[in-house]
């Protein structure tokens, strides 16, 4: 009876992380009017979400993955992201992100807001569809 019981309860968690995980909506990204192709963005979980590695180059930045963390650097800005996590380290202080960092497909996902607003010091407009997001670096504005 136990068995069985157990058997149905992970037949249902693992149905339920299917589900938000196919829920998850992709973003495109512009930065400073030019489209980013090779940028993974998406909604998930009512938060846009950016992958990390191409985020940090398209800001000519430095990322660097150990087990469950990042250490970015875009200009005079370092942060270190921590999976699971919905606090960020940046420059030694420790800041809420808006959304817990995350891994899927073997890419690390941040919150695009606070990646973008508070590491790029670049402005984020996310469009009234939610499927756009636009992003204006510093020199641009």
């Amino acid at each position: 009876m136990r068995r069985a019981i157990a058997c149905a309860l992970a037949l249902v968690f693992a149905g339920a992380s299917g589900a938000s995980a196919s829920a998850d909506r992709p973003v495109r990204i512009l930065i400073d009017g030019r489209p980013v192709l090779r940028m993974t963005a998406r909604s998930h979980a009512g938060t846009v979400y950016v992958e990390l590695g191409g985020m940090v180059r398209a800001f000519s930045g430095l990322v660097i993955f150990e087990k469950t963390t990042a250490t970015v650097s875009i200009g005079d800005r370092v942060a270190v992201f921590t999976l699971g996590s919905s606090r960020a380290n940046l420059d030694g202080d420790v800041i809420a992100t808006g959304g817990k960092a995350y891994e899927s497909g073997g890419d690390f996902y941040v919150p695009l807001d606070f990646v973008a607003t508070q590491v790029a010091h670049a402005s984020v407009r996310i469009a009234a569809h939610g499927s756009l997001a636009i992003i204006t670096s510093q020199g641009a504005r």
